[in-house]
């Protein structure tokens, strides 16, 4: 779809490129069409979507989906029902959605169909068909992943992926966190962290000017803070000391 309009505008300006020989030199139209045709192999672009469901929903009504308010006659990618066989491209109306009339028939819903999205919380982004073998609209099982050209990602010990969000797995990875102590007036100190947990580990408090680790009473009086008391002759000056503590 966008190709074709990319390569139209081309041909219609009359631009005549020579062929890129340097990283940094603009590419011809014969190079662009090849360029193109690579990434497209194998996909098929029909049109774009209004929106997507990544989640079920009931296919009648106009209701906000995924940040994005669909009119009648807006095409909506549908990738999340519970019963996958309801999967595909609808077209949403105040009454009952009705199938698009260009993905309504197994040659026209194959493997690689491609659904790029337009509004709402997922612009941007394209949801491919990757059920295999014989499509029967409304009886085949549909299951449609997230697709992007360029590199894609796998999860590790510490970290995973769920689609585009990259996190850290709390139960294997370690977090951390430290804060200065000290403001000449006070032996008592409260200090906040973002961990949400009281399962601390490595808490230490350690003099910022000699690096000497030293003794306090300290507390992790909820999961987001830990309470730091010296003995009261003890008036610690501005900074003087820094708490570390992980999780």
């Amino acid at each position: 779809m966008f190709d074709k309009f990319l390569r139209k505008i081309i041909a219609v300006a009359g631009i005549q490129i020579p062929d890129a020989v340097a990283a940094n030199e603009p590419v011809s139209l014969g190079q662009l069409n090849a360029a193109i045709s690579a990434a497209m192999a194998g996909l098929d672009w029909t049109r774009s979507y209004a929106t997507v469901a990544t989640s079920n929903i009931a296919l009648t009504g106009l209701f906000a989906i995924n940040g994005y308010t669909p009119s009648a006659g807006d095409a909506i990618a549908v990738v999340g029902q519970t019963d996958p066989t309801e999967n595909g491209p609808w077209v949403a109306a105040a009454g009952a959605w009705t199938r698009a009339a260009w993905a309504d028939s197994s040659a026209e819903l194959t493997t690689n169909f491609v659904m790029p999205i337009d509004q709402g919380d997922h612009a941007g982004k394209v949801w491919r068909l990757t059920t295999t073998g014989p499509i029967t609209v409304g009886t085949t099982a549909l299951t449609f992943t997230q697709w992007t050209l360029g590199a894609t990602y796998s999860g590790t010990a510490g970290v995973t992926v769920t689609g585009s969000v990259i996190a850290l797995d709390d139960a294997v990875a370690v977090r951390k966190g430290s804060a200065l102590i000290g403001d000449g007036t006070n032996s008592s100190f409260v200090v906040n962290h973002a961990l949400n947990t009281q399962k601390l580990i490595g808490v230490t408090l350690r003099e910022v000017a000699t690096g000497e680790f030293v003794g306090a009473k300290i507390v992790a009086t909820s999961t987001t803070s830990i309470t730091v008391t010296f003995d009261a002759s003890i008036i610690p000056t501005t900074n003087q000391y820094e708490l570390s503590f992980a999780a």
